[in-house]
């Protein structure tokens, strides 16, 4: 994941390629989060506009307070959201935030975060769309009691793994 602020220069175009997505800076500031183990690139606009391409086509110019997600084996975009994204480089803050991410992807993420294993018992959980935000400073058990909270599940700790069933 990375955030970027980047100043528009006409002949000098901006280029960040992530695997088969491309993404073409226009003179913003945006994130890009694309980790392995994850489903979606996602693109976020915080200001001006960037052009997101997969195979070497457009599929999406975005401006300030817009995001798409794209699906690593689809090439079209899963989720194209209007105006409203405030989230965009949270990170660098020492924030998590999620506006409807699917659980999986947000487990994979806490995984990544706080360098722990976290098993998702039912797999029908994985696909359960969340919102939220929280510190990471708060630590992996308390971050995995409040989504635990959020999709009616229950977390366990056994040999230092966290299990949610």
């Amino acid at each position: 994941e990375a955030y970027f602020d980047v100043k528009h220069a006409d002949k000098v175009p901006f280029i960040i390629h992530t695997g088969d997505v491309t993404t073409v800076v226009l003179g913003t500031a945006f994130n890009i989060k694309a980790y392995n183990g994850q489903q979606h690139i996602t693109v976020s606009v915080k200001r001006g506009k960037v052009q997101v391409m997969k195979a070497n086509k457009v599929i999406f110019t975005l401006i300030k307070g817009q995001e798409v997600k794209i699906d690593h084996k689809d090439i079209h975009p899963l989720i194209d959201k209007a105006a409203g994204n405030s989230n965009a480089g949270s990170w660098q803050y020492g924030y998590l935030a999620y506006e409807d991410e699917n659980f999986g992807d947000i487990i994979s993420d806490m995984e990544r975060v706080y360098n722990t294993e976290i098993i998702v018992m039912n797999g029908q959980l994985k696909n359960i769309l969340v919102t939220t935000s929280f510190n990471r400073d708060i630590g992996a058990r308390k971050a995995l009691e409040i989504l635990c909270r959020l999709t009616g599940s229950k977390l366990e700790i056994k040999n230092n793994q966290y299990l949610i069933k």
